[in-house]
C-alpha cells in the first residue's frame, strides 16, 4: 500500500493519498508524514490534534493540545483544559482516567517515566501501575 501526504496549494491543508485515492473528505491544517501503528497525527485549524486511521476515520473523536506517535501501543496525549498528560491505547482507551501527569516519556520496554502532579517522578507499567518511584523534584 502506497501512502502519501499531500498538501493542497489553494489553502495549505493536508490529506493522505492511498493507492491513488484521498483517504478522507476532511482536510487538515497539519498532518504527520507517515502512519505509525496504523495511525497518523492530524491537526485542526484551532491547533488541536488527534489521530486518523488508515481507513480515513478519525480516531476516538477526542482532540488534544498535543499528541505523540504511538510507542509500544501507547501514545502520549496532552489535555487541552489543563495541559496534563496521559496515554491512550490503539483501542482509544485512556491508560488511567483518574490520574493525569505533568509530563511523560514514551513507553520503552513496557515502562514509561512520568512526572506526577506533586513533582515526583516514577515509572509506570503498561497497566498504569507505579513500578518504581523516585523522590526527586524539579530543579
Amino acid at each position: 500500500m502506497s501512502v502519501y501526504v499531500i498538501k493542497r496549494f489553494s489553502d495549505g491543508f493536508y490529506n493522505f493519498m492511498i493507492n491513488g485515492k484521498l483517504l478522507s473528505r476532511r482536510w487538515f491544517a497539519n498532518a504527520s508524514e507517515e502512519f505509525c501503528y496504523g495511525f497518523a497525527k492530524v491537526q485542526r485549524e484551532d491547533g488541536r490534534w488527534t489521530f486518523v486511521r488508515e481507513d480515513g476515520k478519525i480516531f476516538n473523536y477526542r482532540w488534544y493540545k498535543c499528541i505523540r506517535e504511538f510507542s509500544e501501543g501507547f501514545a502520549a496525549v496532552q489535555r487541552v483544559e489543563d495541559g496534563l498528560w496521559n496515554f491512550i491505547t490503539t483501542n482509544g482507551r485512556l491508560l488511567s482516567r483518574k490520574i493525569w501527569f505533568e509530563s511523560v516519556g514514551d513507553f520503552c520496554e513496557e515502562f514509561a517515566i512520568v512526572e506526577r502532579q506533586n513533582g515526583k517522578y516514577c515509572f509506570i507499567s503498561e497497566n498504569g501501575n507505579v513500578a518504581v518511584q523516585y523522590s526527586c523534584f524539579r530543579v
